[in-house]
């Protein structure tokens, strides 16, 4: 027989069984230079999202202080010791989600933290988030995209 319901029932998962996917970071955002910001695709404990040795950057940036957000907690701040313009490789393992499922692989993240030359964000890859400064010589005048060009 069919159990009708509204707005004053419990709202109904959309998933069904056990979680059993680990998490993931979906993106970084630099906050300063030494702030940043991952979202991860789901909720993080709050032990293992928060121990800094699980974080990891190159080029001599240590990893002072992982913060999991307590409102937001698929959200991690990082406190990192101060970064120039340039590109960076973030690098996390041991990452659990609430339910205990860990990241069976280290997650590699390549990101730039102020301007950097178009030149050198060509090499990086698709995906990868950047900042250029430039000259825009062709705007929308023949529609998208937009060309920049600096000495590079």
């Amino acid at each position: 027989m069919a159990q009708p319901q509204n707005s004053l029932n419990a709202t109904e998962s959309p998933f069904s069984g056990p979680d059993t996917v680990a998490p993931s970071v979906l993106f970084l955002k630099t906050i300063s230079s030494t702030q940043i910001d991952l979202q991860f695709n789901e909720a993080v404990d709050s032990t293992t999202g928060s121990t800094s040795s699980n974080y990891t950057i190159n080029n001599g940036i240590s990893v002072s202080q992982a913060l999991r957000n307590v409102a937001g907690i698929s959200k991690v701040t990082l406190t990192v010791s101060a970064m120039s313009n340039g590109v960076y490789i973030l690098t996390i393992a041991s990452v659990k989600d609430t339910t205990g499922n860990a990241m069976p692989v280290q997650q590699i993240i390549n990101f730039s933290y102020g301007s950097i030359p178009i030149a050198q964000a060509r090499g990086l890859g698709a995906g990868t988030t950047v900042k250029v400064r430039g000259i825009i010589t062709v705007g929308n005048e023949f529609g998208n995209p937009a060309i920049i060009q600096d000495s590079t």
